[in-house]
């Protein structure tokens, strides 16, 4: 007979098969369990206000600036109709956002109606800054949703070689960081980048010169920005043939899915985020009633219902607020010496975004990257307050924010799936290896069958930790 520790080691074993791997994400202090319940707890939170708030869900950018600082951009336009973004006319422009164009920074009248300030010498990403109007447009974020679009190609291969070759630092004493980068400091042809998307995460091969936690710090943003995007594109996948929306697992796989790497990175983008709306949270709790933070709207009412929304969203995020240690970044001098160079190198990544060919890809890729920017600028930058904040920084640090909670649970449920294929496929390559024909054939279509037997037994034994 079986004995019970043998009963317990099959059980643990077939238990362990059930489960999806847990992953511990290095430089913070969680764990992708504790990423899904902290995304449980704020989940319904979001869209409140990136779906039904008039602030967090329209954004004001320049879309259409005529100068890419890489190369001409003359032949590059994405022609196909998922690539165009959906404008706003001066009518469907929400008066909350007609109103903070009188509150902008530069605008004397920003100090007695708006507790704003503006530092740019912070910024990890170049803001329009522009006072003429005409270099704008306005956007609804809900009529414009990031999804596949049929933009890739040379073009789009292009355009995340370059942002890629941002990892190339080099630490100068005589460096001004005041200074605009030139359009040609972005490439530097002598400097061989690191690979972002491998497996090989040893940083011991680093110029001296380098501060390495840092700079896989960088790396991995950009890697989880990468990977998140490739999920959201494969989560709201246009099938050409069938013509319907739809999901394509496969190419996740392809993408995402088989790099552990890749969706580690996802969960650490999650961190950090969340650990930027911590810090929010922080400075919350100690504004007095008499110089609360406002949304500036012309109606007292939308100002409070949003103003309450998102309190309720920082609170909650609050609540788990030992996610990443801010302090482990930049602590010695050579990292210091360091910070210059990347705060530089990641705005550029922002100029990056006018050389892409698809509107609605430049669009969400403009309000990523000025949401990782904000976020970075609220950790690394310990006198960052949130009143230093623009408007613009503050709906695309939410907006990212949902961005990267959706890529946490679409890369839940396409593990779960691709956990039930891969199981079928061993069971099939069992029944050809142990059966004959016609027998072989018969079992393997009755194993098809159970797929939705399969995913609900491994769905039963992982939702737990999505709840």
């Amino acid at each position: 007979m079986i004995g019970i520790t043998k009963l317990i080691s099959i059980w643990n074993a077939i238990w362990n098969f059930l489960l999806l791997p847990e992953i511990i994400i290095s430089q913070t202090d969680t764990s992708s369990t504790g990423i899904y319940q902290m995304q449980s707890k704020v989940r319904s939170l979001v869209p409140v206000l990136t779906e039904r708030s008039d602030y967090f869900s329209y954004y004001r950018v320049n879309l259409y600036r005529s100068s890419c600082p890489l190369w001409e951009n003359d032949n590059a336009m994405c022609s196909n109709q998922g690539c165009a973004v959906k404008s706003l006319n001066e009518i469907e422009i929400p008066k909350v956002w007609k109103k903070l164009s009188d509150f902008e920074p530069h605008s004397k009248k920003n100090d007695t109606k708006c507790n704003w300030k503006y530092n740019p010498d912070l910024d990890y990403c170049y803001l329009d800054n522009s006072t003429s109007p005409d270099e704008y447009v306005y956007v609804s974020l809900v009529q414009n949703p990031e999804r596949f679009t049929g933009y890739a190609g040379d073009h789009s291969a292009a355009i995340w070689r370059s942002i890629y070759e941002q990892n190339c630092f080099v630490v100068d004493d005589d460096d001004n960081p005041s200074e605009q980068p030139k359009s040609n400091a972005l490439f530097r042809p002598n400097q061989i980048p690191l690979n972002l998307f491998t497996e090989n995460h040893d940083d011991t091969s680093l110029s001296p010169s380098v501060a390495c936690l840092e700079k896989r710090m960088f790396n991995r943003i950009i890697s989880g920005f990468h990977a998140s995007i490739s999920t959201h594109v494969c989560q709201n996948y246009y099938d050409v043939e069938e013509q319907r929306w739809t999901q394509n697992l496969d190419w996740w796989r392809a993408k995402v899915g088989s790099f552990p790497d890749r969706i580690e990175n996802i969960f650490f983008n999650y961190a950090l985020l969340h650990q930027a709306l911590v810090q929010i949270a922080t400075q919350m709790k100690n504004i007095t009633s008499d110089s609360s933070f406002t949304f500036c709207p012309t109606d007292k009412d939308v100002d409070w219902r949003t103003h309450t929304a998102f309190e309720q969203l920082v609170y909650h995020a609050y609540q788990d607020r030992h996610v990443i240690n801010r302090e482990q970044f930049f602590a010695d001098e050579e990292a210091k010496r360091f910070k210059d160079s990347f705060r530089k190198h990641f705005r550029d990544i922002s100029r990056i975004m006018d050389c892409v060919g698809c509107d609605k890809c430049r669009l969400w890729g403009k309000v990523q990257i000025t949401g990782y920017g904000t976020a970075l600028k609220l950790l690394l930058e310990p006198e960052t307050q949130l009143s230093d904040l623009r408007p613009e920084e503050v709906v695309a640090l939410v907006n990212t924010f949902d961005r990267i909670s959706h890529s946490v649970e679409a890369t839940f449920w396409f593990s779960l799936k691709a956990k039930t294929n891969d199981t079928l496929d061993a069971i099939k390559a069992l029944i050809y290896k142990t059966y004959r024909s016609p027998s072989k054939e018969i079992l393997a279509f009755f194993i098809d069958q159970t797929w939705y037997l399969f995913y609900a037994l491994f769905f039963i034994c992982n939702v737990p930790r999505v709840i």
